[in-house]
């Protein structure tokens, strides 16, 4: 039996198309997923939108007060987990850790006599250190100094992760070789005697080099981050003693060899 037709002003005509419609905008809810609008900052209150998200994450919501009469806002803030309100956005993504290799030529040197006079003939050019056994000279020390204000600059907030020092050794007493000692020395610039109070560190590492040889080799970390700190600036050569195995020069600022280099790798 065929049910009676209804006019479209029958109250269950309209109940039935009222289901039609909820049943028609479930099944294309199904196939067009729910956006939330990505916003730079809340919409108007005129606007008919009331659930956001911002750039940084937030995601944030309005909705009328009991009594009808203003907007309450509410915040979901990522990083704030069993929490469903916030009352301030989550701290901005850490920048990436960049690490880095920079080298910097030595830009001066100059040797010293065991007096503390600076030598004036080939130690002007060249890094001695040691004893040859001459009384004029005594122990030779040395200095190799950098543009400490750039290395400081790059350095600034990093952590160092190596050192390298590249130099030649000329010439030593020993056709072996000889062992070199490091230090770090904290002048500005070339100083006219060797005094007292400018090495803060003194031959804190050694390296064994032949006669002659040009050699990259690793030093401890203080050799940088002295310098990033600000109590060093550059490297000291010195001798333990006054044994000739101690003994013998290497190229420096203007020798006609290349000069020394100070490589550092730093994450910042």
């Amino acid at each position: 039996m065929t049910a009676p037709l209804r006019k479209d002003g029958d109250p269950l005509g309209r109940f039935i198309a009222e289901i039609n419609e909820i049943r028609r905008i479930a099944t294309q809810g199904t196939s067009m997923p729910f956006r939330i609008p990505v916003v730079n900052e809340d919409p108007s209150e005129s606007d008919p939108t009331n659930l956001w998200l911002f750039p940084d994450g937030r995601m944030r919501g309005r909705h009328l007060n009991t009594a009808g009469t203003a907007y309450v806002y509410r915040e979901w803030a990522t990083g704030t987990p069993g929490s469903d309100t916030s009352a301030t956005a989550p701290a901005a993504p850490t920048a990436p850790i960049v690490t880095q290799e920079d080298s910097w030529p030595a830009i001066w040197s100059q040797s010293y006599r065991q007096s503390g006079a600076a030598r004036t003939d080939l130690g002007v050019t060249h890094l001695y250190y040691g004893s040859s056994g001459d009384a004029f000279n005594g122990r030779n020390q040395s200095l190799i100094g950098f543009d400490h204000a750039s290395i400081a600059s790059a350095l600034s907030g990093s952590t160092v992760n190596s050192v390298r020092l590249s130099m030649t050794n000329v010439h030593a007493w020993y056709n072996s070789g000889v062992q070199i000692y490091f230090g770090i020395h904290n002048y500005s610039s070339e100083p006219a005697t060797w005094a007292g109070g400018g090495i803060p560190r003194q031959r804190i590492t050694n390296h064994h080099f032949g006669k002659p040889q040009f050699r990259e080799v690793w030093m401890p970390l203080e050799f940088a981050t002295a310098i990033r700190d600000g109590w060093g600036k550059g490297v000291a050569l010195e001798a333990p003693s006054s044994s000739r195995e101690f003994y013998g020069y290497a190229a420096g600022v203007g020798s006609g060899y290349a000069p020394p280099v100070l490589t550092v790798n730093y994450s910042k």
